[in-house]
């Protein structure tokens, strides 16, 4: 029988990432169906039936999962209908990949994963830069290759150009998750701090994050939503080694992507994300691909995905205090 996929919301990110990633995998894996794309906007359902190989459309989810009874279900939509949504596909027990940030406040989060365990529904979180292949390679090199207690800091810096009156805390999440994941470690604090200023007769702000792990492992996040570059750099400090990660985005210099691996103060390794991921194509290197193949490989061979929305709960909790303007996040007390 095939395994049928339905995806729901085919807007930017749909298109850039997830629907190439969805036609590659079911041109690797013949019997995969891409059985229906669903968006409000009937004309968009159907541009990307066409061009990644659905075999319907349709404006309405409820109507969509009843005909089709997918094998696995994506969620893309605006962060602001994740959690509506995907407690109302995870009640009718469907598999689950959805887009990141998995709800706006802990109680949002809260009613997914209660969802999630009454009707059993199989669920992953889609941390696409977990799965950009110098991450992928990094995260293995740390569990593979330091002793414990050698890791000690972690840097991370986003840049952005003229990301006026947005939502700080939704593009900070990102970097909130890929710590707390590099670090292999849960938060035990977190200080925040805001550098206010007036711009365009609005005020904007820097933020940034003093983080204490649980391991010991310390943190800086920082979020710049008004610089010159769309940039997203991580720094990693162990005794002895040094890895500098500069992450690709559509639109940023850094694209393609490389990490450069220091060790003693001479540098070691030097190595492309295309290199590491063996393709140029843009929807690869930022791992979409892997984080979709690996959720429906999951899903076939029966096992539970791993990055839960339990997991992801501390990226929520924090990300929900940037946005309440708080000073200091303290795990358990949110």
């Amino acid at each position: 029988m095939a395994f049928k996929i339905v995806t729901i919301g085919c807007g930017s990110i749909a298109l850039r990432g997830h629907g190439p990633a969805y036609r590659k995998y079911a041109e690797s894996n013949p019997d995969v169906e891409l059985a229906a794309c669903v968006d409000i906007d009937g004309d968009k359902a159907e541009a990307f039936r066409d061009q990644f190989g659905f075999q319907r459309a349709y404006t309405d989810m409820d109507t969509a999962l009843e005909n089709e009874k997918p094998d696995a279900v994506c969620l893309v939509v605006p962060y602001q209908l994740t959690a509506q949504l995907a407690v109302a596909i995870m009640e009718k027990g469907y598999p689950l990949l959805m887009e990141k940030p998995p709800g706006m406040t802990r109680q949002e989060t809260l009613r997914m994963i209660q969802a999630a365990e009454l009707s059993g529904a199989p669920h992953q979180v889609a941390w696409n830069r977990r799965y950009m292949p110098v991450v992928a390679y990094t995260k293995q090199w740390l569990s593979r290759e330091l002793s414990p207690g050698s890791l000690h800091n972690i840097r991370y810096d986003l840049s952005r150009v003229n990301r006026i009156g947005s939502n700080a805390s939704m593009t900070m999440v990102h970097g909130i998750d890929m710590v707390k994941y590099l670090a292999d470690s849960d938060y035990k604090q977190v200080r925040i701090r805001y550098q206010p200023f007036s711009h365009q007769g609005a005020i904007e702000s820097n933020i940034h994050l003093d983080c204490e792990f649980e391991s010991g492992v310390w943190a800086q996040i920082q979020y710049r939503p008004l610089s010159g570059s769309v940039l997203e750099r991580v720094v990693i400090d162990a005794v002895n080694h040094t890895m500098h990660l500069h992450l690709p985005f559509w639109s940023s210099p850094d694209a393609p992507g490389k990490l450069i691996h220091i060790v003693n103060n001479e540098i070691k390794a030097e190595l492309g994300n295309v290199e590491l991921g063996r393709s140029e194509e843009m929807f690869i290197v930022n791992g979409f691909y892997s984080e979709n193949a690996l959720f429906f490989n999951d899903i076939r061979a029966g096992r539970r995905p791993g990055d839960t929305l339990k997991s992801a709960m501390q990226a929520v909790e924090i990300s929900e205090a940037i946005r309440m303007g708080r000073e200091l996040y303290v795990s358990g007390e949110a």
